[in-house]
Formats: structure tokens, sequence, C-alpha cells
């Protein structure tokens, strides 16, 4: 699975842009699934149906569900990772589009609109495929317009083809074993650094700026009888 994070200013028309091209890429026989990044308290359930009276009763997780379709709601304990998200939830899916989330070390497509955008959200990052716009930008990378799903299915699916055979960038993250480098797929690789960096910055002695190596040895396997090998 890869994930892609839509960014943009408001009213840019990033919602549009995703429903277009979710419905190209399912079109075509791939699994896709989508967040919304919401900023605010929010609730899916509506208040004093049996859902919502459980939930506030302190049920953790709880759903509504019939023979087609599943409407879950669960409490995280803390801060929320997109990627253990992604892992959670959606690992059975080709591609995860998020809408919002442009913090997170996802690959990006920043839609902009004149009149809205005041700037490219992205300028001068490694992380953005391409750029949705109704007008010329000054930028390297490639620009198509709001309704050219054709392309930008197009560049999706390259992404998602180079990702899937080994060839996706993981953000500067390498795992070893045994001195042999192990394959990753960008979410585990996104969330191994989030998790990881996230522990070592209240080290001291740590800087963000600093290369850091983990190196994890395996326990010695202690036989029946208690002892060690």
């Amino acid at each position: 699975m890869i994930i892609i994070s839509v960014i943009g200013e408001k009213n840019t028309g990033k919602t549009t842009f995703l429903k277009g091209l979710v419905a190209s890429l399912s079109a075509g026989g791939l699994r896709v699934g989508v967040i919304k990044h919401h900023y605010g308290e929010f609730s899916m359930d509506t208040e004093g149906k049996d859902s919502d009276v459980l939930r506030k009763a302190g049920a953790v997780r709880s759903a509504v569900c019939n023979d087609y379709k599943i409407s879950l709601a669960d409490e995280g304990p803390g801060p929320l990772n997109l990627h253990e998200i992604a892992r959670k939830y959606f690992s059975d899916l080709d591609i995860l589009f998020t809408e919002g989330y442009k913090k997170e070390t996802t690959m990006k497509i920043e839609v902009v609109r004149r009149g809205f955008s005041a700037g490219l959200l992205e300028e001068n990052r490694n992380d953005v495929l391409f750029y949705v716009s109704d007008a010329p930008l000054d930028t390297r990378l490639p620009v198509y317009g709001h309704g050219d799903y054709e392309k930008c299915t197009r560049a999706v699916l390259s992404f998602y083809n180079d990702s899937s055979s080994g060839k996706e960038d993981n953000g500067g993250v390498e795992l070893y074993a045994n001195g042999e480098q192990l394959p990753l797929k960008t979410f585990i690789a996104g969330f191994f650094r989030d998790v990881n960096l996230g522990l070592l910055k209240n080290l001291k002695g740590y800087g963000s700026d600093r290369e850091i190596v983990i190196k994890i040895k395996p326990r010695r396997q202690e036989n029946k009888g208690g002892t060690k090998d």
C-alpha cells in the first residue's frame, strides 16, 4: 500500500479533485481508501442514538454494521499517527489518499487555484508527485489541470508501480538484518521513522540533524531447564 496526501489551501478544490481521481483509479480495479484530516473535535455519531450513548458510557471502540457496511468509532489513547492508522485500518488496500496531513512523511499532490493559493505549500520539497492547478506554475515538477484525471491517474499509477517493485523513497529510513538491507514499503518506513523520532526527541544529546543508527541484538534463548545456552 502507498499513502498519498492531497494538500492545498482552503477552497482550492481538493475534495472535487480527489473524488475524480479515486473514481478513475477504482475503475481500474485498485482498492482505494481515503482519510479526511480534521483539526477540531468531531463526531460521526448522532446525539442520543444508541451508538452515541454506548460510546459515551465508556466503550473504547464501537461500530454500526449491516451486511454490507461498517461505521467504526475508535477512541484513540492520544494523538493519532497517520501511519499507525493506515497500518491498523487500511493495510489491505492498494492506495490510501489523505485530504490534509501535509506535515506527515507521505508523498504529496498539491492542489492550487488562482485567488485562493498564496504560494506553493510544498515548494523546495522532495515529497511532491505533481501539482494540480488552473494556471501555469514556476516549478520543475509536472503540473496538471484540475480535470485532467487521465494524466493524474497515470502519474499515480507510475508511483504505485515503482513502490510495489521496491523503488519508493523511504524518507531516509533503511533497515538491515545481519548486514542485509530489508525492503520497506513507504508507510512502514514512515511509521518506523515517526515512532522512533518521537521517542528520541526526549533523550539528552539527540539532535534532529544527526543520523540515527539503532541496533537490536537478539536475546539469548533459554532452554527448558531455565539455563541460558
